[in-house]
């Protein structure tokens, strides 16, 4: 940034977005910076976005801001840049990530925001769009849909044949009812958003992020204040009963245990209590009985294997598969 670009702007002319990625600050470290603060001011500018007449909102710099107003300063440093509230957003989200400053809850939720301002869909039903596209692409190839072909299953129809649309709508509902009808076209704003972040894959993001926001509150709180990862906090929540699962929660925390230990004592603890699931049995069964039949269609019907539409079909499931079962532990 360059000098002559900050300013001291008033404290009381700031007021924070209504959405910030950052939510847990951690008390210890704010009363250091506080300290800082009193004795050296604020050495690095805030960035803020010009909302009216001497009003302003924050971008980035969440925690000189509240330390400034711990001090007692007046006014702090600041450069401002017009920026409309999803560049904001992205802004805001890029530099925690970059600095690792967000748990797995804060980026979750964070990235969920961003989603749901590109898509122009509520939060709550950015999930449901992600799973959505999820089950299209685990069916059907994705290879055409930048281009604009519609390679995705034709809709639902309804009584006479006629095309029925999911009731979602955004505010204005265009563009909401745009995307769930022709979710292709969803999707490039989906990787779009992936892409900018260059932290991980929709695919990813949905498959092993979504599920956080499901945890038991006692996990979440953990994972929040960052006292345990969120892959240990998904372990551990397979154990249902809410004594038991505080008492591992705890235990695991204290001792530092690995999630390796975490896996294995939980699954010692539901062997203990639970008989084998059936489901699991008949799942075990459908895959051996499913295998089999592959070998079998190899050799009646070599085309299948010849086209490649199927092969990279093939090869993208093959993968997901090798991922569920042999991706080393975090």
């Amino acid at each position: 940034m360059v000098s002559e670009d900050v300013r001291e702007i008033p404290l009381d002319q700031i007021k924070l977005p209504l959405f910030q990625p950052r939510q847990y600050f951690d008390e210890a470290a704010m009363q250091h910076l506080t300290a800082n603060v009193k004795q050296h001011g604020i050495l690095q500018p805030v960035l803020l976005r010009p909302l009216g007449e001497n009003l302003y909102e924050l971008v980035t710099g969440e925690r000189r801001y509240r330390a400034a107003k711990s001090a007692l300063l007046k006014y702090i440093p600041a450069v401002i840049k017009e920026r409309n509230q999803k560049e904001a957003l992205e802004i805001a989200l890029l530099e925690n990530i970059q600095r690792e400053d967000l748990n797995a809850i804060e980026e979750t939720e964070a990235i969920l925001q961003l989603l749901a301002l590109e898509l122009e869909l509520e939060v709550a039903q950015v999930p449901q769009f992600l799973y959505k596209l999820k089950r299209l692409a685990d069916n059907y190839s994705l290879s055409n849909a930048d281009s604009g072909q519609n390679v995705w299953p034709e809709r639902e129809k309804g009584k006479g044949g006629q095309n029925v649309l999911p009731e979602h709508k955004s505010p204005d509902g265009a563009e909401a009812r745009n995307i769930w009808a022709h979710p292709e076209r969803g999707l490039a704003k989906v990787k779009s958003v992936f892409d900018g972040l260059n932290r991980m894959s929709w695919e990813s993001f949905v498959k092993s992020r979504l599920s956080l926001l499901n945890l038991p509150s006692d996990l979440l709180d953990a994972v929040r204040t960052t006292r345990i990862k969120y892959t240990k906090a998904q372990a551990i929540a397979k154990i249902k009963d809410d004594e038991q699962r505080r008492g591992v929660l705890e235990q695991a925390i204290a001792e530092g245990w690995s999630l390796s230990k975490i896996k294995e004592h939980v699954k010692s603890l539901m062997g203990e209590k639970a008989a084998p699931d059936p489901d699991r049995i008949s799942l075990l069964t459908r895959l051996d009985a499913t295998y089999e039949r592959i070998k079998k269609s190899h050799k009646k019907n070599s085309k299948i294997w010849q086209n490649h539409q199927t092969q990279k079909r093939l090869e993208a499931l093959l993968t997901e598969l090798v991922t569920i079962f042999f991706t080393e532990e975090e």
